[in-house]
């Protein structure tokens, strides 16, 4: 199985890296929206973990019967993570812009120049899959709807009874406080 080599350290045969597979954009695709769609349907304090990533790689194989592990979606995904950041990090800069038209950011030239090869790279074409990222990575998936507008959530004209409401906030009732300033509080 394995042969003992140095210091408690085992030689595994066959290697440990899975073996690397070609995305199509209709892969690509059918990921990002899987993993949108499943996130809508989760609590605000979500986590990916591995579990999600191989009912994905299990939704992937019957689609497209690709035969991907969990670990190949996991990377899949972490790639597009890491580029999200990327732009997002470019697009939260003053004076960036953004051309929704073309999904390609709008950088001066001073500031190419401080970019990462990679950065510079990702940011000079049209971004792919631009719209499906942001839905993905950025904020959370806490989309308002429990909220309630205070304007209108003590509204007395609203209430079909208004004397529940009026003495609510009468501080008239309380006793005024004692000031001895000869005592410190703290003691």
């Amino acid at each position: 199985m394995g042969k003992w080599k140095g210091k408690g350290k085992v030689e595994v045969e066959g290697s440990t890296r899975e073996r690397s597979i070609s995305w199509d954009e209709e892969h690509t695709k059918f990921m990002l929206d899987w993993f949108i769609e499943y996130k809508k349907d989760q609590h605000a304090g979500f986590v990916w973990k591995s579990q999600h990533h191989l009912k994905c790689a299990d939704a992937l194989n019957k689609e497209f019967a690709m035969g991907v592990t969990f670990a190949q979606v996991s990377c899949h995904y972490r790639h597009y993570k890491e580029n999200w950041k990327i732009v997002e990090r470019a697009l939260n800069k003053s004076g960036n812009g953004f051309d929704a038209t073309k999904c390609k950011l709008t950088i001066s030239e001073s500031e190419k120049a401080c970019l990462k090869v990679r950065d510079r790279r990702l940011l000079a074409k049209p971004i792919k899959y631009f719209h499906e990222m942001q839905e993905l990575f950025s904020g959370s998936n806490a989309d308002g709807s429990l909220a309630i507008y205070q304007q209108t959530y003590m509204d007395v004209d609203s209430k079909s009874d208004n004397s529940d409401w009026e003495g609510m906030n009468d501080m008239a009732s309380y006793p005024h406080p004692i000031d001895i300033a000869a005592e410190d509080s703290d003691t």
